[in-house]
C-alpha cells in the first residue's frame, strides 16, 4: 500500500495535511474483457459475451506466448513464428503444440479444456455461420475463459 500525503491551502492563507493509504487493484486486458463478457450476459447479448470471452482468451495465449520465448531464450524468433499463425486461438492444435512446447505446461489436459474446446467451436459458429447460444450457454463459456485465462497467469 503506498501512503498518500496531501497539503492544500486552507481559508486565510494556512495550511491543512491529510494522510492515508491507497490500495492498487491491477486489471488485465483479458480480465477486464471477462468482465465485458458478463455484462453482454446481463443485458441479453449471449453470442457477443461468447465472441469476447475468446478474445480475452486469444489475448492470453499471445501473452504467455510471449513470455514463453522469452523464458525459452528465444525472443527474437517471436516475430516471424508468430507471422506463421493463424490467430491465437488455442483450439487449434499446431498452437497447442507450440505453446506447449515453449511452456511445457501441457493445458489439453486441464479440467477445462474440453469445454473450451466446446466454447472456440461455438465462438466460430458464432462468428462465420451466425449461430446464437442461450444464456447457461454463454455463462459456460464466461466460466471456461475465466479457468482459462487464469491458468495462463493473465
Amino acid at each position: 500500500m503506498a501512503g498518500v500525503y496531501r497539503w492544500w491551502p486552507r481559508r486565510r492563507g494556512g495550511r491543512g495535511s491529510v494522510g492515508g493509504s491507497a490500495t492498487a487493484t491491477v486489471i488485465t486486458y483479458p480480465q477486464a474483457l471477462l468482465t465485458l463478457a458478463q455484462k453482454y450476459i446481463d443485458d441479453g447479448g449471449f453470442q457477443m459475451a461468447t465472441v469476447v470471452c475468446h478474445m480475452a482468451c486469444e489475448i492470453a495465449v499471445e501473452r504467455a506466448l510471449s513470455a514463453g520465448f522469452v523464458a525459452r531464450g528465444i525472443a527474437d524468433l517471436e516475430e516471424p513464428i508468430e507471422k506463421l499463425l493463424n490467430g491465437f486461438n488455442m483450439g487449434n492444435d499446431r498452437l497447442r503444440k507450440l505453446y506447449t512446447t515453449l511452456t511445457k505446461d501441457e493445458i489439453q489436459n486441464e479440467p477445462f479444456w474440453a469445454e473450451y474446446k466446446a466454447s472456440a467451436e461455438r465462438r466460430n459458429a458464432i462468428i462465420h455461420r451466425g449461430a446464437t447460444v442461450d444464456k447457461p450457454t454463454a455463462e459456460k463459456s464466461l466460466a471456461t475463459a475465466k479457468s482459462f485465462v487464469a491458468h495462463l497467469k493473465q
